[in-house]
């Protein structure tokens, strides 16, 4: 079996576990963590540990082993939870690295922090025992150095340790819980049974037992057990009523290029029922079916923010930067394939933005700024667009030292920069090459960060606007084509052209005439009492011939945060759902338009992107 074809996967499941696996981890921090979570996060290293295993990939498995040893004595008792909030949140950001390396398939897939975080949980695992987690000798007797108050008769974890020198240890184990099971009723242990059969076993075993004898009496007869090296005694929840099962809910994984094609399997009969009359209920089962196929494909950005956020806060530990991560839109739901796209190019921005942006605590004071340095993401929907902002706090980028550094790189050439406005020099940091760093580091600095920050979402078919205030700040804004979508839309005619307009950017519509209109230095507004609204015609602002007679000019009303915005239009001809898709290249570098939708004519309409018909797009 070759491993790489599994890779895909191994990466995708990883990375879930790990998010579980984070998520779980910061509720240590602050309380003692319930059984129950300790339990998760075990099984999400256990996880780990396995697939890391079998794609050969040995030192990320024995970095997820060492995690799972420390689990084990936080599930004993004899560890505050919080005194190891620290070490699984960097055992949980080096696993992260060393996934995104056997993603990139680099040759030795390993990271440079995973031997001394070993060791750090070797010494966590070793200092684990404390009171109410007493370990025993060969004698049964409490060690000094770790003697607790004796634990009642009830319910006992063990965690013990069969000889190496036992010849079939697995078997060994089994005999092991034989004799256990004569002290008391034995509830659960791990490995489980079905494991031990099968011969997989390390020598390590965790048994929760219901006894009548007291944790001293039991320390002397597990003691008295051949087989048995070492063992500790800690105490554990009595077992409650068994759960009634609950319906088995399936997960499948499915290729994506097979969803795609059962959705536009959908797509076409929706058009086609649309163009046929008398058939409205097969037209709904239809709908019904592409809302389940999209629905399928959609995951919450927050599947993507708690890694963001574990990488955000580890490497502000590790630059001593203390950072606050804001995420906005946590919930909002993206097709899988833009949300994968997605996530490099926000972990680059982040990256940039602590290693580059955020001022260390010192010279934070000098300009009167708080300490932590603060980093906002924000996502959300806008008609068929979804607009992602990345915002820091810190120094900001000057225009003109970003011309200079270009220039003496060899970028552009000297002439070419004094012809560059601020926003387009600003364009210039996404260049392959470009720097700013005076000598490069582990994090960034070799002039690759905002290069596949660009690459990453051209490929997504979007755009990237780069905002500054030096000594303020940095904005970015991308703005991406959220895939294939069903939108309430108004069809309206400009240029003898058909267009369709997101009913959710338009406030209301009006019919001009000479009463409702006037001019002003030779602009046209709609005036409505004492306010009036400047008008933009479409046909002019797309570059088309006029009607030379429209029926009666409309106006599209339309909010905006500078202000009502008014679209003249020739017609609006109908409002209905329309099924629009991404622009393919060349198209999608268009700005003008979010996407295009095929009418039941067999006609296209494309879909307007009103912020940046008005040119209002990216500023704030």
């Amino acid at each position: 079996m070759d491993p790489s074809h599994y890779l895909d996967l191994f990466v995708a499941e990883a990375r879930e576990h790990l998010g579980a696996a984070s998520e779980l981890t910061a509720g240590l921090a602050t309380s003692e963590a319930p059984e129950g979570a300790l339990r998760e996060l075990f099984r999400h290293l256990h996880s780990i540990k396995g697939m890391a295993a079998s794609m050969g990939y040995a030192a990320m498995s024995a970095l997820a082993h060492d995690a799972e040893s420390l689990m084990e004595r936080l599930r004993e008792g004899g560890l505050n939870p919080g005194a190891a909030h620290g070490v699984l949140e960097g055992t949980l950001a080096c696993l992260e690295r060393m996934v995104e390396a056997a993603e990139r398939r680099t040759e030795r897939v390993d990271d440079p922090e995973r031997a001394s975080l070993q060791d750090r949980l070797e010494r966590e695992v070793r200092g684990a025992a404390g009171p109410g987690a007493p370990a025993y000798d060969a004698g049964g007797h409490a060690t000094p150095a770790r003697r607790g108050p004796d634990l009642a008769a009830g319910c006992v974890r063990i965690a013990l340790i069969v000889r190496r020198d036992a010849s079939f240890p697995a078997v060994r184990a089994a005999l092991v819980l034989g004799r256990l099971a004569k002290l008391g009723r034995i509830v659960r242990t791990e490995p489980p049974m079905a494991a031990l059969r099968m011969g997989h076993f390390d020598g390590r075993l965790l048994v929760t037992i219901v006894s009548e004898h007291s944790a001293r009496a039991l320390g002397v007869k597990i003691a008295a057990i051949e087989d048995v090296a070492t063992f500790t005694l800690g105490p554990a929840e009595a077992p409650g009523e068994p759960a009634r099962p609950e319906a088995a809910k399936l997960s499948l994984r499915v290729r994506a290029d097979r969803l795609d094609a059962l959705l536009e399997d959908a797509i076409d009969l929706m058009s086609s029922l649309g163009r046929a009359p008398g058939l409205e209920r097969e037209a709904k089962t239809a709908r019904r079916l592409y809302d389940g196929l999209v629905d399928v494909r959609l995951v919450p950005f927050e599947v993507a923010a708690r890694r963001i956020e574990r990488v955000a806060q580890e490497l502000g530990r590790r630059l001593g930067k203390p950072v606050r991560l804001e995420v906005a839109g946590r919930d909002v739901r993206l097709d899988r394939g833009v949300l994968d796209g997605l996530t490099d190019p926000l972990l680059h921005m982040i990256r940039n933005a602590i290693d580059h942006g955020i001022e260390p605590p010192e010279e934070r004071r000098r300009r009167k700024k708080p300490e932590v340095g603060r980093i906002g993401i924000a996502i959300k929907r806008r008609s068929a667009s979804l607009v992602v902002t990345v915002r820091d706090d810190g120094r900001g980028l000057d225009p003109r030292a970003i011309k200079q550094e270009a220039i003496e790189r060899g970028l552009i050439g000297p002439a070419q920069a004094v012809r560059l406005t601020d926003p387009e020099a600003l364009q210039l940091i996404t260049l392959p090459g470009f720097s700013t760093s005076a000598a490069p580091n582990e994090v960034s600095g070799r002039g690759v960060g905002m290069d596949i920050v660009r690459s990453g979402v051209e490929t997504l078919g979007g755009r990237l606007r780069i905002e500054t205030r030096p000594g303020r700040g940095t904005r970015f804004e991308m703005t991406f084509p959220v895939g294939v979508a069903l939108i309430p839309a108004f069809l309206v005619r400009a240029g003898g052209e058909v267009f369709a307009v997101p009913l959710s950017a338009l406030e209301r519509i009006a019919v001009l005439d000479d009463q409702n209109t006037e001019w002003r230095d030779g602009a046209r507004f709609l005036s409505e009492g004492e306010s009036t609204i400047a008008l933009t015609r479409l046909d002019e602002r797309l570059g088309l011939a006029p009607d030379p007679a429209p029926p009666a000019p409309m106006v599209l009303v339309c909010p905006s945060p500078y202000g009502a915005r008014g679209l003249e239009v020739d017609a609006v001809l109908d409002r209905r759902e329309i099924v629009v898709r991404p622009l393919p290249a060349p198209l999608q570098a268009v700005p003008l338009y979010a996407g295009a939708a095929s009418l039941p004519d067999g006609s296209i309409a494309l879909l307007l992107d009103l912020p940046a018909v008005w040119g209002e797009e990216g500023r704030g």
